[in-house]
C-alpha cells in the first residue's frame, strides 16, 4: 500500500520517455573537473575513513552494506552535491524533488550488487559514476520492453531511475575498484512529505542530524547568535584598517609590465557623498531619454519608442505582409 499511494505521485512527472522506460540515461552529467575532484575527495577520505564517516561494508546484509566495499551514509560532501544537482534534474524530469538522503560506495574487486527494488526514499534516483580503475555494467529493467537493459557508464555519466518500481543488479566486479555515488529523491508531494529528508532513518543513524532545509532556516533565525558568537569572537578590541585599499595595485590590462594606481579605488572616489543608492541609480537610469531618429523627405523612416530604451519601425515603413504585433 505504501509504494502504492506514493505512484500517484509519478503522474506529475513530465517526461514521458522517464517513465515509459523506468530509467534515463545522462552522458556526461557531472563536468570532467567536478568528476575527478568528486574521485579524488573519496580516496582522501579513505586514507582515514573513521574519522570521515565511511565504514567497511560488513557483507551481513544489513542496512545494504555489501563486503569488499567502503560506505558513507549522508555525508555532507555528497549531500550538498545532491541540493546542487537537484533544480537540474528537476528540470530534465519536468517535476519537483525533494532529497532523502545520499550514499556514497566504493566497490572493490569481488564485489557485487543483487537483483533489487529499493525503499520509498529512493523513489527517484541517480547513481553517478565518480571514478574507475575498470569500466562495470549496471543492468535495469526496463519498463517498455520487460526486459534488463545494460549500462556501463563513464566517470561523470549519470543513470536516473524509478528506484522503487524498477530492478537493478550488478553482476561480480573484476576490477580493482569502481567509485559510485548515489543520490535518492522524492517527488515532491504530500504523499511523500514522510520521506522527505529520509529523517526517520536520519535520525537513527545521525542522531542530532538536521537535513530539513526549512527547519534549518527556522532553527538559523532562532540561534543564530549562541553559534557565531563564541570563543569571544566579538571581544576583539582591535581595529580594522580602512585604508588597506591603498595597498591595491593596478595592471594595465595592455601592458604586461606596467603598474600604477588603480584607476577607480582611490581615495576621493571613497567619499560617501558621492555615493548613490540602488533606487537612484534605476531612476537616473530610467530617465535617460534616446532621441527617436527620424528622416525627412519621400525616403522618412519613423520609429516607435517602445518604451523599454528599443526603437522599431513603425509599420508604415514594414515591407508588404510584415506586421508588427
Amino acid at each position: 500500500m505504501e509504494n502504492y499511494n506514493q505512484n500517484k505521485t509519478l503522474k506529475k512527472v513530465g517526461n514521458k520517455k522517464f517513465l515509459n522506460d523506468g530509467y534515463l540515461e545522462l552522458s556526461g552529467f557531472l563536468p570532467q573537473s567536478t568528476t575527478a575532484y568528486a574521485n579524488g575527495r573519496v580516496f582522501r577520505y579513505l586514507e582515514v575513513p573513521s574519522s570521515n564517516g565511511y565504514k567497511k561494508g560488513r557483507g551481513d546484509g544489513e542496512g545494504g552494506e555489501h563486503p569488499w566495499t567502503w560506505n558513507a551514509y549522508g555525508h555532507e560532501t555528497w549531500e550538498m552535491l545532491s541540493e546542487m544537482i537537484r533544480p537540474g534534474l528537476s528540470e530534465v524530469l519536468q517535476v519537483g524533488l525533494v532529497p532523502t538522503y545520499t550514499y556514497q560506495r566504493m566497490y572493490m574487486r569481488g564485489a557485487a550488487m543483487a537483483h533489487h527494488s529499493d525503499r520509498p526514499s529512493c523513489q527517484v534516483s541517480v547513481t553517478l559514476n565518480l571514478g574507475q580503475s575498470h569500466p562495470w555494467e549496471i543492468y535495469a529493467t526496463n519498463l517498455e520492453t520487460k526486459k534488463y537493459g545494460m549500462i556501463v557508464q563513464e566517470p561523470g555519466d549519470a543513470l536516473v531511475y524509478l528506484g522503487c518500481n524498477i530492478g537493478h543488479y550488478r553482476p561480480v566486479f573484476n576490477g580493482d575498484w569502481y567509485n559510485q555515488l548515489f543520490l535518492h529523491y522524492v517527488i515532491e508531494d504530500e504523499i511523500n512529505q514522510p520521506y522527505y529528508w529520509d529523517n526517520q532513518t536520519r535520525h537513527n543513524s545521525q542522531p542530532g542530524e538536521i537535513r530539513d532545509v526549512p527547519l534549518l532556516d527556522s532553527i538559523i533565525r532562532e540561534r543564530w547568535k549562541g553559534v557565531l558568537h563564541k570563543d569571544g569572537v566579538m571581544d576583539i578590541k582591535g581595529t580594522y584598517n580602512m585604508q588597506e585599499f591603498n595597498k591595491e595595485k593596478y595592471f594595465s590590462i595592455d601592458d604586461e609590465n606596467g603598474f600604477g594606481d588603480h584607476p577607480f579605488i582611490k581615495e576621493e572616489n571613497m567619499d560617501k557623498s558621492q555615493q548613490i543608492t540602488k533606487q537612484e541609480y534605476e531612476m537616473e537610469f530610467k530617465n535617460d531619454k534616446f532621441d527617436t531618429p527620424k528622416q525627412s523627405g519621400k525616403d522618412e523612416v519613423l520609429y516607435e519608442d517602445m518604451g523599454d530604451g528599443h526603437l522599431i519601425k513603425s509599420d508604415d515603413d514594414l515591407p508588404k505582409g510584415i506586421e508588427v504585433d
